[in-house]
């Protein structure tokens, strides 16, 4: 369950790296990590 938090943490942190490299959040780079997050966050929620 920690590794998964830190995942989505890590995710977290490089799509908002991203978004502000190409200066939006609808870049398909900063789309894609947000998809794989959104994955991620489910995947943690059915654990709980």
């Amino acid at each position: 369950m920690e590794l998964l938090q830190q995942k989505i943490e890590a995710l977290r942190m490089k799509m908002e790296e991203e978004a502000e490299r190409h200066g939006c959040f609808t870049h398909e780079k900063v789309v894609a990590i947000s998809q794989q997050l959104d994955e991620y966050i489910v995947r943690y929620y059915v654990l709980e």
